[in-house]
């Protein structure tokens, strides 16, 4: 919510600053029981860092009642893999502002700006200001969606926002009001509204980045270095100059997701070299069932899968890791013995993108609230397909071929 405490000005006195401050390094996760595990090995001394920056995975989700699939797509046609920049993002607009369905859900935000600034800002002319504010959020709607062709997720109260960024299935990047003026879900007082969204900040940690969107930098300068603090994108609100500040939040977003977007690899099956037919069997029911090119799977054991020659091997595997929409886990007694898959397999459970297929082992430990299947069990890996395709966004193609892979795939199990 925009009507901060310097809301009481008429928007050509208000004052802006449109340069955007980048934290020097966005806030990296670190893995300290794979660290532990992996500590004195080979994998940790040519890999690094046992900390991925983080990178949403793209899942679609249903939080607060809505279900909106939100998995952006790796859309580059580009056959030469790891250098391209990949589809569209997703973004999540968290503002109790942010125009609603309807004219009603707007006036009761208003109204409630009004409760609220009647004993806080009793000087804040609320039927200008909203109107302002409508306009200025109207306008990024158009520039995101319609100029730069992202897909926008909107959220309109805290709670909806924050459980979205808890589990950001699907979310690339967050752009974050700091104040929650107009919110009827929250408690009445400036204490529970103003600035509340420092609190998403926390939440966030390293699942999604965030941006945090406020009019009150030029004021209370200690307000950027609280959310520098807390791993987020301080960029301040533009009335005046709306296009140059519609253009600084995408290009924000734009630098938030640069790992991301250096890779077009939507899924990354993650395997034991021992296992390398069973991982060309899987790569062979994917593709039988869902509309994937063969450049958006990296499957390192299967030619025409793996990095190409002459790339940096560690830097690629890196990189595609945090790009993926998707790892697959196959977890094999083999891989179970496997340094590299248990470091694979921790990245992508940090940035919540995993998919694990089970043969003849159960889960590590720390690992069991990742959603499994067992390849021995048809039914098992038909409905794990099903969910890859929701969350990579490809339609599945082929059902009848899909079947008899899998329930090839699923004898060998």
């Amino acid at each position: 919510m925009p009507l901060g405490p310097d809301a009481d000005l008429g928007p050509a006195d208000r004052l802006h600053n449109n340069v955007a401050i980048p934290p020097d390094r966005f806030s990296p996760i670190r893995y300290p029981t794979v660290r532990r595990r992996l500590r004195g090995s080979n994998a940790l001394r040519s890999i690094e860092t046992t900390r991925v920056h983080h990178a949403a995975g793209r899942h679609g989700g249903r939080i607060a009642g809505r279900s909106e699939r939100v998995a952006a797509r790796a859309g580059a046609n580009n056959n030469q893999r790891g250098n391209v920049m990949a589809g569209r993002l997703t973004i999540l607009l968290a503002d109790d502002q942010v125009p609603g369905d309807t004219a009603a859900e707007n006036e009761r935000t208003k109204e409630e700006i009004r409760r609220e600034f009647a004993i806080a800002k009793p000087k804040v002319d609320v039927d200008a200001g909203f109107a302002d504010d409508f306009d200025w959020f109207t306008g990024l709607l158009s520039y995101l969606e319609t100029t730069r062709g992202e897909r926008v997720i909107r959220a309109r109260t805290f709670e909806e926002a924050k459980q979205l960024i808890t589990v950001p299935r699907g979310l690339d990047v967050a752009i974050v009001d700091l104040s929650w003026w107009g919110d009827h879900t929250l408690l009445r007082g400036a204490r529970y509204r103003e600035n509340r969204g420092l609190e998403l900040l926390e939440v966030a940690g390293a699942k999604v980045p965030i941006i945090a969107l406020s009019q009150n930098y030029a004021k209370r300068f200690e307000l950027i270095t609280t959310v520098l603090e807390r791993g987020a994108f301080p960029v301040p609100k533009n009335y005046q100059e709306r296009d140059l500040a519609y253009r600084a939040l995408h290009a924000a977003a734009q630098y938030l997701t640069r790992e991301r977007r250096r890779s077009q690899v939507e899924v990354f099956i993650s395997h034991a070299h021992e296992d390398a037919e069973l991982a060309r069997r899987l790569v062979r029911a994917i593709e039988a069932g869902l509309k994937v090119p063969s450049d958006a799977i990296r499957c390192t054991s299967c030619p025409g899968y793996d990095v190409t020659p002459g790339t940096d091997y560690i830097e690629a595997l890196k990189n595609e890791l945090t790009g993926a929409a998707c790892v697959v886990s196959l977890w094999t007694a083999q891989s179970s013995k496997s340094e590299w898959c248990l470091f694979e397999l921790g990245a992508a459970w940090v940035a919540q993108k995993t998919l694990l297929l089970l043969q003849g082992a159960d889960p590590p430990a720390g690992f069991h609230s990742i959603q499994a299947s067992h390849l021995g069990d048809a039914g098992q890996f038909r409905r794990f397909l099903e969910t890859l395709a929701v969350i990579i966004q490809r339609p599945i193609t082929d059902l009848a071929a899909a079947e008899r892979e899998l329930n090839d795939l699923a004898k060998s199990g």
